[in-house]
């Protein structure tokens, strides 16, 4: 019996909170660059966003260690924010709740595909 038909509509859900953290980061990244420029954006963090949206396919696939991609872009806003240069937010606090979120749903998905 296939996983999804078993939980319905909850899967459905769960498969959208895998790409929450790409959705929200691309629209508030979008917004910054609309209202200053997309020159201000960092280069680096369009790469961290192509990571971000390959985690969310990767743990579509069942594939729970898809969440690392998610867990190395939360680890690359926290080593943002070891680095003082006068932003009036510190990343540090977004990675330690990105990293947290993704290895909740990396466990999560270790636990459904591995019950018996």
């Amino acid at each position: 019996m296939d996983k999804n038909i078993k939980y319905g509509g909850i899967i459905i859900m769960k498969k959208i909170l895998y790409f929450l953290p790409f959705i929200l980061s691309s629209l508030f990244y979008i917004y910054i660059g609309i209202i200053d420029s997309f020159s201000a954006i960092n280069p680096f963090i369009w790469i961290l966003l192509c990571i971000l949206f390959n985690s969310g396919i990767l743990m579509i696939q069942n594939k729970w260690w898809g969440c690392l991609l998610g867990i190395l872009y939360g680890v690359a806003f926290i080593l943002m924010g070891f680095n003082e240069t006068g932003q009036l937010i510190n990343e540090t606090p977004f990675g330690i709740i990105i990293c947290a979120y993704f290895a909740y749903l990396g466990f999560d998905l270790y636990k459904l595909n591995n019950q018996s």
